[in-house]
C-alpha cells in the first residue's frame, strides 16, 4: 500500500515528485540532526489498525474489518518561515496531499474504503524548517484461513 501511496503522491503533486521517502529514511534524518534539502518533502509511516467489529470465524477461515491509519509526513524548508507567503505555501502543500489521498483507494486487494482525513498537526516549527503530520484512514477486510 505504501508504494501505491507514494506513487499517487508524486503523480498528482509535481512538488513531491523523487521527494516521498519512508519513516526509516526520515529517522535516518532525524538521528543524524539533518534535514532534507529540498524546499518539501514527505515521510510515509504506518501508524497502526483499529478494529471497526469483533470479526466473524466461519469455517476455515476469518475476517474482521479494520481502520489502517497511514501518516504522510510534510517537511517544509524555508528560511523566512515567518513570512505570511511561506505560511500559504504550506497551507497549500498540507492542502494538496489531503487532495490527493481523500476519496482514493490503492486498489489493492481486499480494500474496501477509500481514504479519509484522520487528523492532522504541527509537529515542530524550528530553524527554517516546518514539520507537519497529516493522518488518513481506510477500511480494510482483513482474511485469514488458517
Amino acid at each position: 500500500m505504501m508504494a501505491a501511496i507514494e506513487t499517487r503522491l508524486e503523480t498528482q503533486i509535481p512538488a513531491l515528485q523523487g521527494r516521498v521517502g519512508t519513516g526509516g529514511e526520515l529517522a535516518r534524518i532525524v538521528d543524524n540532526n539533518h534535514t532534507p534539502q529540498a524546499p518539501m518533502s514527505a515521510y510515509l509511516i504506518p501508524l497502526g489498525l483499529a478494529p471497526r467489529d469483533q470479526g466473524n470465524a466461519m469455517a476455515g477461515a476469518f475476517d474482521q474489518m479494520v481502520d489502517e491509519t497511514i501518516g504522510v509526513i510534510l517537511v517544509f524548508r524555508a528560511a523566512d518561515v515567518g513570512k505570511t507567503s511561506k505560511h500559504v505555501e504550506l497551507q497549500a502543500a498540507i492542502m494538496d496531499v489531503a487532495r490527493a489521498l481523500m476519496g482514493w483507494s490503492p486498489d489493492e486487494e481486499n480494500t474496501v474504503g477509500v481514504f479519509r482525513l484522520a487528523g492532522g498537526k504541527l509537529i515542530r516549527a524550528q530553524g527554517g524548517t516546518i514539520v507537519y503530520e497529516i493522518d488518513f484512514a481506510i477500511s480494510d477486510q482483513l482474511r485469514i484461513f488458517p
